[in-house]
This record gives C-alpha cells, sequence and structure tokens, in this order.
C-alpha cells in the first residue's frame, strides 16, 4: 500500500494531518532560510563593538554592525544610530535599540506558534480519528450480529489505530523543531541583552571620563618632534 493509498484509507482526519505536516515543513524550510540570510553573530563581535563604544569611535562600531543582518547587530545598529547623530544620554539610545530588539525578537518569533499549535492538537486530532473509527467499527459489528467477520472489525479497528499514528508522526517532528527554534530564539535574545547592555554601559563610562571624538583623534595623533635650534 503507497503513501497515497494509506492516507486516503484513514479517511478526512488523516487528510487534515497530512495538511498539517506540509505546514509544518513549510515553516521550517521558511525559518531555516530566514536564520541562513541572518549569519552568525560571533560574541567576539560584540566585544569588540563594546570596546569601539567606550573609544567614543561610533563609525568603527557601526561598521562592524552594518555589515550583518543577524538581530544583535540590528539592536546594536540602531543605538549605534542615535548615539553617532547626537550627544545625549543614555535615554534614547535605550529607547531606540529597545523598540529594534522588540521588532527582531518579533520576527524571529514569527510562525513558531504554528509550530505550537499543531503539536499540541495533531495527537489529539488523531486520538478522535481512532475514537471516530473504533465507534464506526463496533457499529458494523453490532449490526452483523451472529454473522461478523472477524476480519471486518480487525480492518476497521486498525484503520482507526491509523489516525492515532499519523498524529504522534505529525507531531513529534514539529514539537522537535519548535524546541530546536526556541532554543535559537533563547540564545539570540541572551545575546541581544548582553550586547546591548554592555555597549550601553561603554557608553556612559566614555561620557562619564569626559571622551569625545575629537578627544580620541588628538590622543592617536603623534605629537610632532620639535627641530633643535641652529647653534649661533
Amino acid at each position: 500500500m503507497d503513501l497515497l493509498s494509506l492516507i486516503l484509507s484513514g479517511g478526512a482526519i488523516t487528510i487534515l494531518l497530512s495538511a498539517m505536516s506540509i505546514i509544518v515543513l513549510t515553516i521550517t524550510v521558511f525559518k531555516l532560510i530566514e536564520q541562513w540570510r541572518a549569519g552568525r553573530w560571533h560574541k567576539e563581535q560584540s566585544v569588540q563593538v563594546i570596546n569601539f563604544v567606550a573609544e567614543k569611535n561610533i563609525k568603527a562600531a557601526k561598521a562592524i554592525t552594518s555589515a550583518s543582518n543577524h538581530a544583535v547587530a540590528k539592536v546594536l545598529n540602531a543605538a549605534l544610530e542615535e548615539m553617532h547623530t547626537s550627544e545625549q544620554t543614555n535615554t534614547l539610545p535605550r529607547q531606540q535599540g529597545e523598540r529594534m530588539a522588540n521588532a527582531a525578537l518579533f520576527q524571529i518569533n514569527a510562525y513558531l506558534r504554528g509550530l505550537d499549535v499543531i503539536a499540541s492538537l495533531a495527537p489529539l486530532i488523531g486520538l478522535l480519528g481512532t475514537v471516530i473509527g473504533m465507534i464506526e467499527a463496533f457499529q458494523g459489528l453490532q449490526g452483523a450480529g451472529m454473522r461478523a467477520d472477524p476480519a471486518a472489525l480487525a480492518g476497521g479497528i486498525w484503520g482507526a489505530l491509523l489516525t492515532t499514528a499519523a498524529g504522534l508522526v505529525v507531531a513529534i517532528p514539529a514539537s522537535a523543531l519548535l524546541s530546536f527554534f526556541d532554543g535559537r530564539v533563547q540564545k539570540t535574545q541572551a545575546d541581544i541583552i548582553d550586547a546591548f547592555e554592555g555597549m550601553l554601559a561603554a557608553w556612559q563610562g566614555s561620557k562619564a571620563s569626559g571622551v569625545t571624538e575629537e578627544n580620541r583623534l588628538e590622543a592617536i595623533t603623534p605629537t610632532p618632534i620639535p627641530q633643535a635650534e641652529a647653534v649661533a
């Protein structure tokens, strides 16, 4: 018996579960492509950005964050934009960064609710199909009376149990994929908080120490060596 015949033998329940499995596959492919496009963000990059901010070298920090599509880079870049355009306190960078963090986390959480719903509902839908199939099988047995065919009863029970198996086949991968993507979301969220708070602390420290872009450039400009006066 091929897969199509197996699905059709389960009736509407297995067809519905097949549609749910296609949704799971679609969400998985979409999220994997999304993560591939975002690329990777290493902790060393966050450390470099924080060090540049501590030196008030905003342009160098922006060069790192602008080169990445990762959620951490987007959040840091949003705060750096505000730091670069005004010499305000950390209030505006924090507000801008928090808005971008909320948007980035919303994006990476997108469609994961669908996996959660399918992982929860698929076994229940399969169990519902089994219960309905068992009711139909015993109704047929009752109608047959003394002429009941054990083979027909076994076939009805087999078809009923098929929907439970189909529900588990859909729910188990959906649950595993949800755990995988949720773990990535939690790691990204932790990286955002760590990098963002570290950058704001560096920003506040540089302002408290009075470091400015001009002072930084003066500090790295070599002092000309005075020439010795000619001996008369």
